[in-house]
């Protein structure tokens, strides 16, 4: 057997291990499904299952600032993809290594802020240092419903997005901005462009993983040089069909398959 002298784009995936599957782990099954090559930071380990989060462990601030460093010793990425990140201390580390370090590529960021269960995971210092370190380093952020309001200071979800822009951050996909509609409704908005806005079916039950699986398919679409709608439009038809044929172990949630598209 030779040899392929195919080089995937690589999409550096920086978030929480989550054993149920969401988290780093979607990250990695995203990446792989859509032809890229993850390389993965963790930040930290969570004690959760699909019903209950009991606990984040945060790893040190040093040790993945560390981590990433020696990554980027050898590997250069395409793009890249903030999830989890547990700390105040850690997201002003990360707003400030990008800076220096991978600025030129496209930086998605999934701002998580509560567990797939809704146990809320992110203090106030958090959510400052988003809009200070991390959002003014964004080409794209994907924030749902619950975590716009809490981002932008208001439950008044036009003066959140007016605040996260205003940050610095390039485009918002605000996702299910309509949590009890029929359909989820996500809306793309930028500071100098007309909003866009886009439906898809609701499927019955929960599901566990969604939003890591959308915004690790929006860097993976952009790696492989996709415009940011390009990338908003596969990456949604990718989520789309994943939870379209979820798997499904009779638990709490489903879970997105993201390996059988």
């Amino acid at each position: 057997m030779t040899q392929s002298n195919y080089k995937p784009p690589i999409v550096l995936v920086i978030g929480g291990h989550d054993p149920s599957g969401a988290g780093i782990q979607a990250d990695i099954e995203t990446c792989n499904a859509m032809k890229c090559y993850p390389v993965s930071i963790v930040t930290c380990t969570t004690n959760q299952n699909l019903k209950n989060l009991i606990c984040v462990s945060s790893c040190l601030t040093s040790e993945v600032l560390a981590t990433i460093d020696t990554a980027l010793e050898e590997f250069s990425p395409n793009a890249c993809k903030l999830g989890m990140i547990g700390s105040s201390d850690l997201a002003i580390g990360l707003g400030q290594l990008i800076q220096k370090k991978l600025k030129s590529i496209p930086i998605v960021v999934d701002p998580i802020l509560a567990a797939g269960s809704g146990k809320n995971i992110a203090d106030q210092e958090l959510i400052d240092a988003y809009l200070k370190y991390i959002f003014p380093q964004a080409t794209i952020a994907t924030p749902n419903f619950d975590e716009l309001c809490k981002l932008g200071g208001s439950p008044d979800s036009k003066d959140s997005i007016s605040s996260i822009l205003e940050s610095g951050c390039q485009a918002l996909l605000a996702t299910d901005i309509k949590p009890q509609h029929p359909k989820i409704t996500n809306y793309l908005y930028r500071s100098e462009k007309k909003s866009l806005y886009y439906e898809m079916a609701r499927y019955q039950g929960l599901y566990h993983g969604t939003g890591c699986t959308l915004s690790s398919g929006i860097a993976a679409q952009l790696a492989l040089g996709e415009d940011i709608e390009t990338a908003i439009k596969k990456a949604q038809k990718f989520t789309h069909l994943a939870v379209k044929r979820a798997i499904n172990f009779g638990l709490s949630q489903k879970i997105p398959n993201r390996l059988n598209q």
